[in-house]
């Protein structure tokens, strides 16, 4: 049996490394386009932001 076919046998890694790094999402970030990734950021920031606001000001 050849290299290649011996390491073609192997499962792949698990998604989560042994240091708890979830390796699905660093794959599927960087799948993504840089504006994508920009995007993605500032929803997330203007949710923290909102979020706040509505904690200091509950109408």
């Amino acid at each position: 049996m050849s290299e290649n076919e011996e390491t073609s046998n192997k499962p792949p890694p698990p998604d989560i490394s042994p240091e708890g790094v979830d390796r699905s999402l660093i794959r599927w970030l960087r799948s993504l386009t840089i504006d994508e990734r920009l995007q993605y950021a500032q929803d997330h920031a203007n949710a923290v932001l909102q979020m706040r606001e509505e904690l200091e000001d509950p109408e």
